[in-house]
């Protein structure tokens, strides 16, 4: 076999050289698909997902008054499908899919990005994930909202397309079992307030086991123990103390 020249050869490892580089270049790595491997696993890493949280008609076209394809219930989710178009003062229209495939446009008012939680116990709704930072209201107990993002012991949620926030870990649960309840308990209360709202809520709640409901049954049991305390009648401790009647014995002691 024939030896090639020496400048032959210097361009031969300069052509395997450059190939080498390009395939390196080519190929990212493991540390530069690690972000969006993480986000994929991130449980709210869904930006699209929609929860229904006030019962919602979705039409076949942007127009509100175009074809009737359904009518979604709260504690439902959809997946936003990226378009939107104005459909009125402060009203946009979305462009969404169901859950079993029908796609359509729905009304933006009732619907908040992220997955579905319900609140299980009165939240405060911080500005940051922290105690410390300003507090912008309180969401109720069975208030349906979306979850967002996690963070230490708080949970970014949105009430409606004004209220987001982070309320802390404790007060939300992301069970089912606790969404389905939410939103039952939702179309029962309405616009109740106090004993009278928790106990059309509960009637309306299939599963009792639920946190949710449990909840809700020990508010509804303070608030009645309270009740009653009130409407107990009071002991007056300072009225005078009645003698008891003369009997015979105190007669003899007197010498009569």
């Amino acid at each position: 076999m024939k030896s090639l020249p020496l400048s032959m050869s210097f361009a031969a490892v300069a052509l395997v050289s450059l190939a080498s580089c390009k395939k390196k270049s080519a190929d990212p790595g493991p540390a530069a698909v690690a972000p969006d491997a993480a986000q994929a696993a991130s449980p709210e890493a869904e930006p699209n997902r929609i929860v229904v949280t006030q019962r919602t008609q979705v039409v076949a076209e942007s127009d509100p008054k175009s074809k009737h394809l359904a009518m979604v219930q709260p504690g439902e989710t959809m997946e936003f499908l990226g378009d939107s178009v104005e459909s009125g003062k402060n009203e946009q229209m979305y462009k969404v899919k169901l859950s079993d495939g029908t796609e359509g446009w729905a009304r933006n008012y009732g619907l908040v990005m992220g997955k579905a939680g319900a609140i299980v116990r009165e939240a405060s709704l911080y500005e940051r994930p922290t105690t410390l930072s300003p507090s912008r209201q309180k969401l109720p107990m069975g208030r349906l909202v979306g979850v967002l993002d996690t963070l230490d012991e708080f949970v970014k949620v949105s009430a409606n397309k004004w209220q987001t926030g982070w309320v802390e870990m404790n007060a939300i649960s992301r069970e089912n079992a606790d969404v389905l309840a939410a939103a039952l308990a939702g179309a029962a209360m309405g616009k109740k307030t106090g004993k009278e709202a928790l106990e059309a809520g509960l009637a309306a709640i299939t599963d009792r086991s639920s946190a949710l409901a449990v909840a809700m049954q020990a508010k509804l049991d303070s608030l009645t123990g309270a009740h009653a305390a009130e409407q107990a009648p009071a002991v007056d401790t300072t009225a005078p103390v009645a003698n008891p009647p003369a009997g015979p014995d105190s007669a003899a002691s007197t010498g009569h």
